[in-house]
């Protein structure tokens, strides 16, 4: 830069000249850089020319851009520009020196020189391994193939065994004996090049290219790295599924994390943190078939006072010392000593194993083997893995698991650990490693709880262990010792003695019932021996015992107390109360829990020395709350009553209906109970009770939906009442009890039927009058309830039954007037009164309607007489035409 630059250009500044020097210095750089980067990773001629092509095409970028702007492309400012730069070009001074011409070529070739000596340095590190990783961490499936299993694990780089003028790796181990061992080598057959993994015996004799096990796709590379981009095959031609290899070199916590010291790192005892050196089966599984005594120990090496390592993880062996289980780099192994041994190679598990690899080679003392190891979660240890039975191999090589056999084993830690291995159920983990258990659990964690053993444990009643395996309620209760001396306190009072009793039950499926007791006793004289027992059974199983109870423990002549007992649904209780004393009054009320003012059943005793006695039945929880809006509850839980006979079917025979799981539990409610009410002799069609889909019951009729429609009982012989949960089938259409021994009243919930469109009750013993709520019937067609012993009057609000055309209250003991009102009813073709105490006129509305046809004759208990001509009436006692 000079001053002549600012007479040529006025705009010319040191800065601006500067940054232009920069620029061109930095894209020679960049220019440099890449082209070096392209002669050292590219493959391929032909992508190398293009790549050097677009290189070059950005390099002279410039250049273009300004011939475009010379072409007026950019527009007509930038030609100017450029003409005028075009036209004051600018030598320096110093250029124009004679030495300066040739400084440019003399640096281009320095950097020829400079770019095709690293050229030279790269391809020479990589003929050497110099540049490429040198510890290698490999992980492969075994699935396909078992014996590539043992070949997982650490390669190293080996500078003096070479293969093909590409650098080899070989699996380290500790083991003397190098025949079994993996190694990586480069291969050249024929149209193929790449990378094989094969054992060093095989590679010995000359046979990598043949005897390999797997190889990579086609490839010139020389770092064993770029396999990882392409698949990897089998010999059968089939692709390997899954295979990761990781460089040690470059991530120390991989080699740290599984075990492997690299040369330069700080030594540690363990690869793994808290290895676990005592294994024990878990108390949830069975165990291994053939190992009666399933803990194993650190197998210690004869040579030296450290334990025996295979792949990076120590070998177990069991506290009888017949089995030995090792990690054999995919999968943990167990398998017996005795066929080890047999090997030969040492009088010691521990020296067979570290003097060779023969017991690797031929698998067939292997008897189970483990599922695969995820080396995300390795411990280090097989805890926590699935076991198989070893598949026999058909060549004698490594065997596989066999899928179809699995062990229900699983193996734990058997040293307790306050933080990462803790005692169950509350135990403690002593210094010696082992748990001091509480609340009755056993095994090595105190992980077995003792359920099932008749003692209710406290701890263990809740809901994860089904409320100690049942022992906390009679019903469930299966141990010897159920129940006994569990309950201290007998209605309140406490007792110098335990007594048998579940005063613990927390099962939510059983139903707490309140016995309340109201005694007073008659005053002891003398030294008689007075006593009570009291017993409680529900189909069979003792809920309550209390031996002979002396006159002082009661302590007083007034006794009163509740003592509370929890039952399982749908059962029938008894209550025992053996007396040997007298007392002027014993009452007894039992209620359940929240239906305090309604017992189940309520006995009382007077001046009586003898035993009491009385059962009762017992409704589900959930039953009992449902149908308790829609019925009375104290009908419900009366064992004698047609509700309570109703919901106790319903509970014994449709337990999933007193879950409440249906919408159809009213239905079948209602059916119940009519079938409970209308007792009889069914004739042959007319089988009730048969199964809890009433739609399935004779004489019952159901729509699409499943409601019943229809109940056509005609001439069963059926006696009893109505009862009022009739009114539950919402969904009615026809009522026809014709030709029965029915009594009582017409219930008025008849009227809440708004579907129902005929009413036959005829031929009957219906007593009472006629229900005002049938007039809410307005889709009635026909109603006839002639041929009973109805009294009262006709309701005027039957004259709502704008839909009726048949009307027949014939033969019963009606009183009254005929009401005007049924005159309203447009289409009623027949009305039948005969027979009644009817008086006065039939009044002009109804006579006068069209089609109506009018019963005739002389009327009992009246002087109505009825005239055929005309349909008109007259009353002959005041001799007045109507």
């Amino acid at each position: 830069y000079d001053k002549e630059m600012e007479s040529l250009f006025g705009a010319a500044s040191p800065s601006k000249w500067a940054f232009a020097m920069a620029m061109k210095l930095a894209e020679g750089i960049v220019g440099l850089v890449s082209t070096f980067i392209l002669l050292i990773t590219l493959d391929d001629v032909y992508d190398l020319l293009l790549t050097f092509a677009g290189v070059e095409f950005v390099y002279h970028m410039d250049d273009i851009v300004f011939l475009l702007c010379k072409s007026e492309f950019y527009g007509e400012l930038n030609y100017v520009a450029v003409q005028e730069i075009d036209e004051k070009f600018w030598v320096s001074s110093e250029r124009k020196a004679t030495y300066l011409p040739y400084l440019k070529p003399f640096g281009m070739m320095l950097t020829g020189i400079a770019v095709f000596s690293g050229f030279a340095a790269v391809a020479s590190g990589q003929r050497s391994g110099n540049n490429l990783c040198q510890h290698l961490k490999v992980d492969m499936s075994d699935e396909q193939i078992a014996s590539l299993g043992p070949l997982n694990g650490f390669y190293a780089f080996m500078p003096s065994k070479r293969n093909n003028d590409r650098v080899t790796y070989e699996q380290q181990s500790s083991f003397s004996s190098e025949e079994a061992r993996g190694k990586f080598g480069f291969c050249k057959s024929g149209d193929y090049q790449g990378w094989a993994l094969s054992t060093v015996s095989n590679e010995a004799s000359g046979n990598l290219c043949e005897d390999w096990l797997i190889r990579s796709s086609d490839t010139n590379t020389f770092n064993i790295e770029d396999t990882r981009a392409i698949p990897w095959q089998l010999q059968s031609g089939r692709q390997l599924e899954f295979i990761r290899l990781s460089c040690l070199d470059r991530d120390s916590s991989v080699a740290q994390e599984n075990g492997y010291i690299m040369p330069g790192m700080k030594e540690v005892e363990e690869g793994f943190e808290r290895i676990c050196r005592y294994l024990v089966l878990d108390s949830s599984t069975v165990g291994f078939r053939d190992i009666p005594s399933p803990e194993f120990g650190f197998l210690e090496s004869e040579n030296s006072s450290s334990s025996v390592k295979v792949f990076g993880r120590h070998v177990y062996i069991s506290d009888d010392r017949e089995y030995v289980m090792a990690f054999l780099g995919v999968r943990w192994v167990v398998g017996p000593t005795k066929q080890l041994l047999s090997l030969g190679v040492s009088d010691a598990v521990s020296g067979v194993l570290e003097n060779g690899m023969d017991w690797l080679s031929s698998g067939e003392w292997i008897k189970y083997i483990s599922e695969p190891v995820d080396s995300n979660v390795d411990t280090g240890t097989p805890l926590g893995l699935n076991w198989y039975h070893s598949m026999s191999p058909s060549s004698g090589g490594f065997p596989g698991p066999d899928l179809n056999e699995r062990v229900n084993a699983i193996l734990r830690c058997g040293i307790c650990n306050s933080e990462s291995n803790p005692c169950f159920n509350e135990g403690l983990c002593t210094e010696e490693g082992t748990c001091s258990c509480s609340h009755g659990a056993t095994g090595s964690f105190c992980e077995i709880p003792p359920l099932g053993d008749g003692v209710c444990q406290d701890y263990f009643n809740t809901d994860t262990f089904e409320y100690d395996g049942g022992d906390c309620c009679a019903s469930t209760c299966i141990g010897v010792a159920c129940g006994d001396s569990a309950m201290n306190t007998l209605f309140g009072y406490n007792l110098d003695f335990p007594i048998k009793g579940y005063l613990d039950c927390r099962d939510p499926r059983m139903i707490p019932l309140t016995i309340a007791l109201n005694m007073t006793t008659m005053p002891v004289y003398g030294d008689v021996s007075f006593y009570s027992t009291w017993e409680v059974y529900c189909d069979g199983i003792e809920y309550l015992y209390s031996p002979k109870l002396g006159y002082e423990e009661f302590l007083s002549t007034e006794v009163y107390g509740k003592q509370t007992i929890f039952v399982e649904p749908r059962v029938s209780c008894e209550v025992i109360a053996k007396t040997k004393f007298y007392f002027e009054l014993a009452k007894v009320d039992v209620y359940r829990d929240g239906f305090e003012d309604t017992p189940i059943i309520v006995q009382e005793y007077e001046f009586h020395s003898e035993d009491m006695k009385f059962d009762f039945p017992v409704l589900s929880r959930c039953l009992l709350v449902e149908l308790s809006t829609i019925s009375d509850p104290k009908l419900l839980l009366d064992s004698t009553s047609t509700q309570g006979q109703a919901a106790a079917w319903i509970d014994v025979e449709a337990p999933g209906l007193s879950l409440c799981s249906t919408e159809f539990l009213s239905q079948l409610y209602a059916l119940a109970v009519i079938n409970f009410s209308l007792v009889g002799t069914p004739k042959e069609n007319v089988m009730w009770l048969s199964g809890t889909n009433g739609c399935k019951w004779s004489g019952i009729f159901c729509n699409s939906a499943g409601s019943v429609s229809v109940i056509f009982l005609i001439n069963q012989n059926l006696k009893g009442r109505i009862p009022s949960e009739i009114g539950l089938l919402a969904d009615l259409e026809v009522i026809n009890f014709f030709l029965n021994e029915i009594n009582g009243t017409i219930p008025t919930e008849l009227g809440l039927l708004t579907h129902l469109s005929d009413l036959t009750l005829a031929k009957n013993g219906l007593e009472g009058s006629l229900p005002t709520e049938l007039g809410n019937l307005t889709n009635l067609t026909t109603l006839n309830i002639d041929n009973n012993y109805l009294a009262g009057t006709i309701p005027t609000q039957y004259g709502n039954l704008i839909q009726l055309t048949a009307f027949a209250i014939n033969d019963n003991d009606l009183t009254g007037t005929i009401p005007t009102q049924i005159g309203n009813i447009p289409g009623l073709e027949s009305f039948y009164f005969c027979n009644n105490g009817l008086t006065g006129f039939v009044p002009r509305e109804v006579s006068s309607l069209t089609g109506i046809e009018i019963s005739c004759g002389p009327l009992k208990g009246t002087n109505l007489t009825c005239y055929e001509d005309d349909l008109t009436c007259m009353d002959l006692s005041s001799e007045e035409d109507s």
